[in-house]
């Protein structure tokens, strides 16, 4: 798997975390998992892509963390549903930011999809590696997964010899429960 597929997403979780919650996110070393041995989330959003190869990527939350990034977010306190809407509108901001650092017009993504509880069978691949980005916040700990169809059998080769972009230096002031089409 291409780190040049991961990596807009990680700098933009960064970038809309600090300015849509001001929260400081530090992306963790990546770790190639299998769908297996991923721990269950309370809380998936889940965008498919589609340009010369297909996909998913992935926002993962424990609910230890859900209410306090919603009112962080949103600057009151919010019901469980509504924290659904501000974690999708959340991963959709950190795909458009990252869809423009891409800059393929050929790269389409989907609407981010909310997934509660246990993930169907039919999210990603289950036979080969997902490329899992850990973070740390002051709220907790969150994911951000990759899992691609185009050279997957290379995914666990590149996950133990790329290294996602170090973002643990400060960014620059550079400003529907449904399950996923894979």
């Amino acid at each position: 798997m291409d780190v040049r597929w991961i990596n807009p997403f990680v700098t933009a979780t960064q970038r809309v975390f600090m300015l849509m919650g001001g929260i400081k996110v530090i992306a963790q070393p990546a770790k190639a998992q299998a769908k297996a041995d991923i721990q269950t989330a309370d809380v998936s959003a889940v965008i498919s892509i589609v340009a010369n190869t297909s996909g998913v990527i992935v926002l993962r939350f424990p609910g230890s963390i859900i209410m306090q990034l919603a009112s962080s977010m949103t600057g009151t306190s919010v019901s469980l549903e509504a924290t659904y809407d501000v974690i999708s509108e959340l991963a959709n901001m950190v795909t458009g930011n990252a869809r423009r650092t891409l800059a393929n017009p050929l790269v389409k993504v989907s609407v981010p999809k909310i997934i509660t509880g246990i993930w169907p069978d039919g999210a990603g691949g289950s036979l080969t590696p997902w490329l899992v980005v850990p973070f740390a916040c002051p709220l907790g700990q969150f994911d951000l997964m990759l899992h691609m169809a185009e050279a997957e059998a290379k995914t666990q080769a590149v996950a133990e010899t790329a290294t996602v972009a170090d973002m643990s230096q400060p960014l620059s002031n550079t400003p529907q429960h449904e399950t996923p089409a894979v």
